[in-house]
Parts: C-alpha cells; structure tokens; sequence
C-alpha cells in the first residue's frame, strides 16, 4: 500500500487531466476508494475556490514525490 496517495498529494487525474490537492477520501463498503481533489486555482469570476472534484484513486497520478 506504499503507493497510497496521501492527504496533502500533489495529483493529476489520468483521464481528465484535473490537477490540484488531494484533499479527502472516501472508501466505499464493498472496498473501492475516492479522492476528493482541491484544484490550487480559483474561480475568475468571484476569487472562490473551486469545488472539490471527486475520482476513483486507482486512476490518479502523484505528480510530485
């Protein structure tokens, strides 16, 4: 499980390519595991933060070490 990502991860969506935090994670009863992604950037019209965006972690890179 040493490939785990961790809260804190700098990560990248293998599919959509959605980058940022990974912020929260959610494992499901029947074993499968989300990760929820802040993106680092924020919305142009009011300065918010964007909402988290949630994927399966199996298809997320760790984009730093």
């Amino acid at each position: 499980m040493n490939d785990a990502i961790r809260l804190g991860d700098e990560v990248r969506d293998s599919i959509s390519g959605f980058a940022g935090v990974a912020a929260a994670r959610t494992v499901y009863l029947h074993g499968s595991s989300r990760i929820g992604i802040a993106a680092r950037a924020v919305t142009k019209d009011e300065g918010k933060p964007y909402d988290i965006q949630w994927f399966e972690e199996s298809q997320l890179l760790r984009t730093e070490p």
